[in-house]
């Protein structure tokens, strides 16, 4: 089976309703847009001031947050790297039309011109300050996950669920851990089969911090070009943001192009987001040339035409924590048996919406998701509900694809 993430390289305007939901929790519903553009503002975090729970926006610069009663009197706190934070008390929000602008905060480009570092200093500072940025110790995380494949006209296939994990310390060689909690599917029957051998891997990898990455290592520094472009706010700390690609004469030892994100003040890694050169694309079909013959007896070939990872982490206390992460891979498909040919692109969006720090316990065996080599979907064999989640938090549907995939899942469900 050819694993289409390895492959690939292993994811304002804000109107808020207050809704009753049950007596344990309610919910805040809202709509982020930048205060200059009016356009939205994608994956903003939305949460609470004390304590870590929460979700995103979704590309429609909308979301939906679910809270316990108890934080009632806390504060919401929406942020995202280049705006103002917007604060207040969640006691204040009341009625269904209460209207904020996210205002754009200033790109400092004095301190850059200034600052003594070059970017591969301030690289290599954030690398040794790991230990001290993020946790000694293991943690409990409630995720909500979603990975789609969709052709160049509908939706093929949908994985949707909440997930447990046991998030091991930084630093020691602790396998993480994921456990699904609850979730639902659905596939269209016909074209998922015309794609048996393609999938794609849903986990914990992409954990650059944990796991590490070839641009961040000093070894791998004289294949790639590093920049300092600009320090960015998010309204509360300022982040270096360098960009790097591939040297000219290196691009055989360097596949990725991107940004990286780090935090001025602890030089802690805030994010980084990277996709494939075309270059590499090309080494990467090439490496796959055995699994491609095995493909291409069964009349199916496969051509990459891009990937793309975003990786994000959120500070509580003084440590920094996994927050979310996003990766998109597009494949050209032709399948000569169907004489049929187009693009096909897989998607998955992991957002950590809880942390618990208290008495982390692994899970057995029996129940770990496999994350590498094995469809998140493939291992799901829940029964599609109306109300999936209940009081948990996820990351709302665009507009258009909320009835899109309801349809699909009412039609191809399991169970149904």
């Amino acid at each position: 089976m050819m694993n289409i993430v390895r492959k690939g390289m292993l994811l304002a305007f804000l109107f808020i309703s207050h809704v009753s939901m049950s007596q344990e929790s309610f919910l805040i519903e809202g709509e982020i847009l930048d205060n200059e553009t009016g356009e939205p503002v994608i994956s903003a975090h939305v949460g609470v001031k004390d304590g870590f729970i929460g979700t995103i926006s979704n590309l429609d610069g909308k979301f939906v947050l679910k809270l316990p009663l108890a934080y009632k009197e806390d504060t919401l706190r929406i942020s995202h790297v280049g705006y103002q934070q917007y604060k207040t008390p969640i006691a204040t929000v009341k009625g269904d039309q209460v209207q904020v602008r996210l205002e754009p905060s200033a790109t400092m480009l004095k301190e850059v011109k200034v600052t003594p570092l070059k970017p591969t200093e301030i690289i290599l500072e954030a690398v040794k300050k790991i230990p001290a940025n993020y946790p000694k110790n293991a943690s409990m995380m409630k995720a909500f996950y979603r990975e789609t494949i969709r052709d160049e006209r509908e939706l093929i296939s949908l994985a949707e669920g909440i997930i447990d994990i046991y998030k091991s310390p930084y630093g020691p060689p602790e396998q993480d851990q994921m456990k699904l909690v609850k979730g639902r599917k659905a596939q269209d029957p016909v074209k998922i089969k015309i794609l048996d051998n393609l999938t794609i891997s849903g986990g914990l990898q992409v954990d650059f911090v944990k796991h590490g990455i070839s641009f961040l290592y000093e070894q791998y520094f004289k294949y790639f070009n590093y920049e300092l472009m600009e320090i960015v706010s998010d309204g509360e700390d300022r982040f270096y943001v360098i960009q790097f690609d591939p040297k000219r004469r290196k691009k055989g030892r360097a596949q990725l192009k991107g940004k990286i994100f780090i935090e001025v003040e602890s030089m802690a890694f805030k994010a980084v987001e990277y996709e494939l050169v075309s270059e590499a694309i090309s080494k990467v079909d090439k490496k796959s040339s055995n699994e491609k013959a095995d493909m291409k007896k069964t009349g199916v070939d496969v051509e990459t035409l891009n990937s793309k990872t975003f990786v994000g982490y959120k500070k509580m206390g003084d440590k920094w924590y996994l927050h979310r992460a996003h990766s998109t891979y597009t494949v050209h498909v032709t399948r000569q048996k169907e004489n049929m040919e187009g693009d096909v692109t897989y998607q998955s969006n992991l957002i950590i919406t809880a942390i618990d720090n208290d008495n982390p316990t692994r899970f057995p065996k029996d129940q770990v998701l496999v994350t590498y080599g094995k469809d998140f979907g493939e291992q799901m064999d829940k029964v599609y509900v109306e109300d999936a989640w209940n009081n948990d938090n996820y990351l709302k549907l665009e507009e258009g694809a909320e009835k899109e995939i309801a349809d699909f899942l009412r039609k191809h469900g399991n169970g149904k």
